[in-house]
């Protein structure tokens, strides 16, 4: 059994739409499946098959500009889905059907399907595993690498935590270890390999390379961690963070 340590939650965000802007919480169910409304549906290309089908915002920096945001924040219950609701970078509203798919064609080259996934799925629409947690000390060290704030909603975590000053000297010590987060708890399984999403201001679409350069020199392209959930609860900012023990003790 590792010594606890506490960190602290700082910010909780969903993205029911994948590669769209999402929601900032204060209090969220940790689900098996990741934040309850989190990677609901995804625009496809029909023409592509497994992973490659998912449109992002790599392909289409528009996206970001759509804000998604679960319009029934009920209680989590299997085989059902939230209703979505998104507003459009002029303002209008949309949910997710045909009006939402000829605005969004009109930023896409390839034809574009919408997609919902199954309620009972394991793993929704999302890359390796149903959470992402950012640890606040890695965007304050990419800030200096750089020389400027890069914000954390460039790398769309579902959970920003504070951890104690000098308790890790990277990221990377916490993978293969269990957090408990309030009532819930979660298995570092890996480390995020990043791409060009994370050049991108989803504020203002604007692009800047030198992120993504610094990220591969100076962590090896990982950025984040990713995670399992093996207690499923509820969380909210401010909540502890503590590291339990190891998996391979």
């Amino acid at each position: 059994m590792a010594a606890e340590a506490n960190g602290v939650v700082t910010q909780l965000t969903r993205y029911p739409v994948k590669s769209m802007a999402g929601e900032c919480l204060e209090e969220a169910e940790l689900v098996s499946t990741g934040l309850y409304g989190d990677r609901l549906c995804a625009l496809i290309d029909e023409t592509k098959e497994s992973w490659e089908r998912y449109v992002t915002a790599r392909q289409v920096p528009e996206l970001l500009a759509f804000r998604a945001a679960v319009a029934d924040d009920g209680r989590p219950g299997r085989g059902t889905l939230p209703a979505v609701r998104i507003e459009g970078p002029d303002g209008r509203l949309y949910e997710w059907d045909e009006a939402l798919l000829h605005e969004v064609q009109r930023y896409a080259k390839p034809k574009l399907s919408l997609y919902a996934c199954d309620p009972d799925s394991e793993l929704l629409a999302v890359d390796s595993a149903p959470i992402l947690i950012v640890a606040e000390q890695m965007l304050e060290r990419l800030a200096l690498l750089v020389g400027k704030e890069a914000g954390f909603l460039r790398f769309r975590p579902n959970i920003v935590v504070r951890f104690p000053d000098g308790l890790f000297g990277n990221e990377q010590e916490l993978v293969g270890k269990q957090l408990r987060i309030g009532d819930a708890v979660v298995r570092i399984v890996d480390s995020c390999e990043r791409c060009s999403m994370i050049t991108i201001d989803p504020e203002t679409l604007e692009r800047n390379p030198v992120l993504l350069k610094t990220v591969h020199r100076e962590m090896n392209l990982r950025f984040g961690l990713y995670a399992s959930v093996l207690q499923a609860g509820k969380i909210k900012l401010g909540d502890k963070v503590n590291v339990e023990y190891s998996l391979d003790r």
